[in-house]
């Protein structure tokens, strides 16, 4: 099993994420993975294959211009999936101050990379600083 070494992918993610860089996570998915994103906000919904992936990331790294800081409450991973509980907050494009808190699940195919990754956040908190 690649627990640990999934984990740790997982931990660089959000580190880049907390500079403003996105592309940590985009070069971890597979060429046909998938991003979900719950809720209704224009960000949301079923995002399939890496040219899909980059689009909706573009978009990210664009309100969440400054990157978004996360606190890491708990990480775990079975098998190939990692999931994350995590608090976090930023200053968006608009200088609006965002925080909210959630749970990624990572699931890794064969060759180590992000096949699916879901987020579980409440919308409502980012639609009410857009």
């Amino acid at each position: 099993m690649r627990e640990k070494e999934n984990i740790e992918k997982v931990r660089g993610i959000y580190e880049a994420m907390d500079k403003g860089d996105f592309t940590a996570l985009i070069s971890l998915m597979a060429e046909d993975g998938s991003v979900w994103l719950i809720g209704s906000t224009p960000m949301s919904g079923l995002h399939q294959g890496k040219e899909k992936i980059e689009a909706l990331f573009k978009q990210v790294s664009q309100f969440f211009c400054n990157g978004i800081h996360f606190n890491i409450k708990h990480i775990l991973a079975e098998g190939n999936v990692v999931m994350a509980e995590w608090e976090d907050w930023a200053i968006v494009a608009n200088g609006k101050r965002y925080e909210n808190n959630g749970v990624n699940i990572f699931v890794f195919n064969k060759e180590g990379k992000i096949q699916s990754f879901r987020e579980y956040i409440d919308p409502e908190k980012i639609m009410q600083v857009m």
